[in-house]
């Protein structure tokens, strides 16, 4: 019986090991500039503050270097407006996962979608891949 107990407990151990992957990795605006240490496989998560109402919004990343990002999904997420309010702001979530070893820096911008000129606004971080 003891055995029995011993094996069921150690089944438990392992199975707490080998549980489901983590999430991605979150970076918001206050990890601009940061470095990430990652690793081939690993998925990002990027949450920009934003506004879809206005003309001014975030470009898809810039990726420079010789680690391999995956494709970089994005999404809009509004915040909570139970009022019914237009014009709320919200959040622009760009995802994706490193696909290759290297070191990769991505830069986003905000620009206006209709002028030529300097982004208002930049985020860069960059990935260390292993």
């Amino acid at each position: 019986m003891k055995k029995i107990l011993a094996l069921a407990c150690v089944a438990v151990l392992f199975a707490g090991c080998g549980g489901a992957a983590a999430g991605p990795t979150k970076v918001t605006e206050e990890d601009k500039g940061k470095t990430f240490e990652a690793t081939v496989g690993q998925k990002f998560e990027v949450t920009l503050k934003a506004n879809e109402t206005t003309p001014v919004q975030w470009t898809s990343p810039k990726i420079e270097g010789d680690a391999i990002i995956g494709t970089v999904n994005s999404e809009y997420k509004t915040e909570e407006n139970p009022q019914g309010m237009v014009g709320v702001g919200g959040w622009r979530i760009y995802t994706f996962e490193v696909t290759g070893a290297g070191t990769a820096k991505m830069v986003w911008e905000s620009k206006h979608i209709a002028e030529e000129g300097p982004p208002y606004d930049t985020f860069e971080i960059t990935i260390n891949a292993k």
